[in-house]
Order: C-alpha cells, then structure tokens, then sequence
C-alpha cells in the first residue's frame, strides 16, 4: 500500500483538481455527466453538499490513469473534508507490487485534515489486506499486518494460536483451519482509555481464504494457492 504523499503547498502539478458548483456547468454538459476535462485540468460538477461531493467524485476514477501522478487540489470553501475523503478514496488501487504513490498539494489546510487523512490510510490498508491473495497474506502475516498497523497506538493486541485456541473452546475456527497447512489465529485487540464511562465490542472477520462461499476477494477462490 502506497498512501499518496500529501503536502499543503502550490507544487508543480501534472493535473489541477477542483470542484464546481452545478449552477456553473456549461449548458452543453449532460445532466449525467459529472467531469469536466480540460488541459491539465479536471472539474466536478457537483452540489456542494458533503455527500454530493462524495458521490459524483466517483465519476473521477475512469479518468485517473494507474500511473503515479502529481494533483494540485483546490479545495472547496467549507467542505475540504469531504473533498479530501471522497478524492483520496478514489485514488485507490489495488496492485502487487504496489506503484509509487501519488504526490497531492492541496491550495491549502485546513481544520481536521490529519483526521481524515488517519481515516482513509485505514481505509487503504483494509481494502488492501482485503484483497490480498491467500498465498500473501496467511494467518500469522495477517497477524504481522495488525501489529505493525497498531504499534504506535496505546492498543493492545493479542494473538490467540492453536494452543489458546484450543483452551478457549474456538473449536469452528480449528476445524476449518485443519483444511489447510497454516494454522489459523484469532485477534483480540484492546483499547482501555483512562476515564471510559462505557465498553463497546466488536467483532470481525479477517478474510484470507474460506469463508463459507467463494468469489468473496477479488481473486477468484480456483487461482488462490
């Protein structure tokens, strides 16, 4: 996974990005059309509403080529978050080995972009660990994934292995891993801030082979080895 490389500076740029509102579209553009392309130059015709913008930047994905590139981002006045989330979330692809990332400067900063930037290199890395082939990603390397994704962070992880399991009575989840030569593991991660007043738990799955169906990945479950 190659985050994009962010900065808030006006950098020389190989495409210039920036919203418009749907009142200033030219009158020739189809009422289904949401990008405007001119040299060097990408427009979205958007409302300017956090989920209107979120919505048609998807238009922008048939226009990005897979090569790295440099933007320029002139944010909207008053919803660079969404802005920001919606762009970068189509900037995302999923490629082994990963491309270098893309170079972004934005026109400008502003107030929660670290936290929308926290948010989606979570989204990045879940999609990527979600599409990554078996032969890749087993059990323990899933294992090593979270650990790094977390060690900077007051969470505490666990990884229960055959033995733990066996003792905490996880018997499905050892009959299904006896299909295969990796044995299986279960997370338990744990975050006690000083002061909580409630205790919330949620429970997942970390998908690396059989779930019970087939074509849940992006690979196809007859070229997984």
């Amino acid at each position: 996974m190659n985050f994009p490389q962010i900065q808030v500076e006006d950098g020389k740029a190989d495409l210039t990005l920036r919203w418009i509102p749907e009142e200033e579209a030219p009158a020739w553009l189809g009422k289904d059309s949401s990008v405007l392309v001119e040299r060097g130059e990408l427009r979205v015709v958007t409302p300017f509403t956090p989920e209107g913008i979120r919505e048609k930047t998807r238009a922008l994905a048939e226009f990005l080529p897979p090569a790295p590139l440099t933007f320029r981002v002139v944010l909207p006045e008053g919803l660079e978050a969404p802005a920001l989330e919606a762009f970068l979330d189509v900037l995302y692809r999923f490629s082994i080995p990963a491309p270098p990332p893309h170079q972004v400067f934005l026109d400008r900063d502003f107030s929660g972009r670290d936290r929308v930037e926290g948010v989606m290199r979570g989204v990045w890395r879940a999609r990527t660990l979600g599409s990554m082939p078996a032969n890749l990603l087993s059990p323990e390397t899933f294992v090593e994934e979270v650990r790094k994704a977390f060690a900077s962070l007051p969470i505490r992880v666990e990884a229960l292995d055959e033995t733990a399991l066996k003792e905490g009575g996880f018997g499905g989840i050892l009959a299904v891993g006896q299909g295969s030569h990796r044995p299986p593991r279960l997370l338990r991660l744990s975050y006690a801030p000083v002061g909580a007043r409630a205790q919330v738990n949620l429970v997942g799955k970390g998908v690396v082979f059989d779930t019970g169906g087939i074509n849940l990945k992006m690979v196809r479950m007859n070229e997984m080895v």
